[in-house]
């Protein structure tokens, strides 16, 4: 019988931290396992860290990397309960153990927003969004993951119809299906139509008419930021910050740069923040993708960590990097690749005054 951490000799569970041991708590048959491997003969389990342990624990005893809860309806990874103020996992526990989980529902919805997390009904609110935009019965939509959900959530939660008006948003979930290949690729072209060809900017444009023009201005960026879709891939799991910062120095002293995820989010980069308008030529585009990316490159160099936070699937990662008058936020994908999530400049209120 061995189970180890580190080498170190675990032989019961009142030997983990008071965070594992909960979270081990909230996977079913988590503590059971445990009793079993310190007792049984046969068993030989080493682990490198606690979160190693509890990942493993989950996909060894569920095949699946998500812990469901099913009195509080979400699904979520033990690392992100690791990530949890101990307050919200001891609400969890109590809520998953037979409390009524009722008495505690406002504040355990309150700490859940906070965290970020949704639950498995908000995040099936998304199929009536869907439906609302025309495009609920659309092949993209009928294989979703968490992520998926997750960014669909978001883009429903940020929609302002007094920015545009259904219609519209009608027309940017049609372009955005068209040229998508993947779910959040749909969010970033839905968001791609507004920006570029918002009623605001040609208000008396036909449907059609405003559909190729998008079309027009999403394929003249296109070809000239192929170039530009660099990212870091980092070999230490889990990472602290000064790792993280020291491994993208490195890679732009090697004369690389932190490049965009992928097509779709350049495009929506660019037009949000990075001066695009569909209409420039090729040369103004190259420079102002160059622009765009070497004054957020120097951001990196020069800015701090204010933020990060884990994904609610435990494998993906972002951070904040900021100085005193923009922000870049970096994405770690479950791949362990660094890319560019967004650059521009800090909110006035957030800025320091002079």
């Amino acid at each position: 019988m061995t189970v180890s951490i580190s080498g170190r000799l675990i032989e019961r569970a009142a030997q983990l931290s008071d965070r594992a041991r909960m979270v081990l708590g909230l996977i079913d048959g988590g503590q059971p396992w445990l009793d079993w491997a310190c007792t049984s003969p046969m068993a030989h389990y080493h682990f490198v860290d606690e979160l190693t342990l509890l990942a493993e624990v989950q996909k060894g005893l569920h095949s699946a990397s998500l812990v469901f809860l099913p009195r509080a309806g979400l699904s979520i990874s033990p690392l992100k309960l690791m990530s949890l103020e101990t307050d919200t996992l001891r609400l969890l526990a109590r809520g998953e153990s037979g409390d009524t989980i009722e008495r505690h529902a406002a504040e355990l919805g309150h700490a859940l927003q906070t965290d970020q997390l949704l639950t498995n009904d908000q995040l099936a609110s998304t199929n009536g969004f869907l439906e609302s935009l025309g495009v609920g019965q659309a092949s993209l939509f009928k294989l979703q993951d968490l992520n998926d959900r997750l960014a669909l959530f978001t883009l429903m939660s940020s929609r302002s119809d007094a920015v545009a008006g259904l219609a519209l948003h009608a027309e940017a979930a049609a372009f955005a299906v068209q040229q998508a290949r993947t779910v959040p690729q749909f969010c970033d072209y839905y968001q791609f139509f507004l920006l570029t060809v918002g009623t605001s900017k040609v208000p008396d444009a036909e449907p059609a008419v405003r559909a190729q023009m998008a079309e027009a201005a999403l394929y003249r960026l296109l070809p000239l930021i192929f170039g530009r879709l660099d990212g870091l891939q980092l070999s230490a799991s889990p990472l602290q910050d000064r790792e993280l910062m020291s491994a993208i120095w490195q890679w732009q002293a090697g004369g690389r740069s932190v490049g965009f995820p992928n097509v779709s989010q350049a495009a929506l980069q660019m037009v949000a923040h990075g001066g695009y308008r569909g209409e420039e030529s090729p040369a103004a585009i190259v420079r102002l993708v160059d622009a765009y990316l070497g004054q957020a490159n120097a951001l990196l160099v020069k800015g701090r960590i204010s933020a990060q936070s884990v994904g609610q699937d435990g494998a993906s990662l972002r951070y904040t990097v900021e100085d005193a008058t923009h922000q870049a936020q970096l994405e770690v994908s479950p791949e362990r690749m660094v890319y560019l999530r967004g650059f521009a400049p800090l909110p006035p209120a957030a800025q320091p005054a002079d």
